[in-house]
């Protein structure tokens, strides 16, 4: 039994669950066209396979994300934006 007095979430819990997997196959989708262009154009080479490198940015960002919104702390926020891009430039390098 949930906390909600029932045996199933409630709708709203139930809607975001089913549009859960669709946003996370979008953010995929727009991070490997980035890497894309970025990479046809000569712009990056990444250093660690495509395959680690995707996940990693799509969990940074929806973490990043839900982090600000949860929290509204701006400089946690950039603090830890600026060493991501310590690490980035051992993810990918410019060409």
């Amino acid at each position: 039994m949930s906390r909600h007095g029932g045996t199933s979430p409630p709708a709203r819990s139930t809607s975001w669950r089913a549009y859960l997997p669709e946003l996370f196959t979008r953010y995929r989708e727009v991070i490997q066209e980035q890497l894309d262009r970025l990479e046809e154009d000569g712009r990056i080479r990444l250093t660690v396979p495509r395959d680690v490198l995707v996940p990693l940015v799509l969990n940074t960002v929806l973490g990043f994300g839900l982090y600000y919104v949860v929290t509204r702390d701006d400089e946690s926020c950039l603090k830890a934006l600026s060493a991501f891009r310590q690490l980035a430039g051992s993810l990918v390098e410019s060409v």
